[in-house]
């Protein structure tokens, strides 16, 4: 493996978004900090921004590496004055017990279930093909 091989697949490290974080926090950004498994604040963004403007998205690499830096944050009191919000997919694994702060996990197998619903087919019929 080349070394920029190595740089590249270190970035989907949990520490990476873990870092980015306490990077925002000692800049002293406050606003509402979104941990993603990947592209999914593609989804979630237009929701977020119905409540704040002040909100930094952070791409985590994935289900366990959203959960992992969950883990990070939560043991680092010092972090509990910001305001998070963590994302996550069910997959096919048992739900998630109640966490403090709370993680939003998907009722269905991914995010993408909820851009294939009855309602938005019909949206697609209705305003695509008239």
């Amino acid at each position: 493996m080349s070394y920029i091989e190595k740089l590249r697949k270190s970035r989907e490290k949990s520490q990476v978004a873990y870092a980015e974080f306490a990077l925002h926090t000692k800049k002293g950004k406050d606003g509402l900090f979104c941990f993603f498994e990947g592209n999914d604040n593609a989804y979630y963004v237009p929701r977020i921004k119905r409540f704040t403007d002040n909100y930094y998205p952070i791409n985590c690499g994935g289900r366990d590496k959203v959960l992992e830096v969950y883990r990070l944050i939560t043991i680092h009191a010092e972090y509990d004055k910001y305001k998070k919000a963590f994302f996550i997919d069910r997959d096919f694994n048992e739900p998630l017990p109640p966490h403090n702060p709370p993680i939003f996990e998907t009722p269905c197998y991914s995010i993408e279930n909820f851009y294939a619903s009855v309602d938005v087919f019909k949206e697609i019929l209705k305003n695509e093909l008239h």
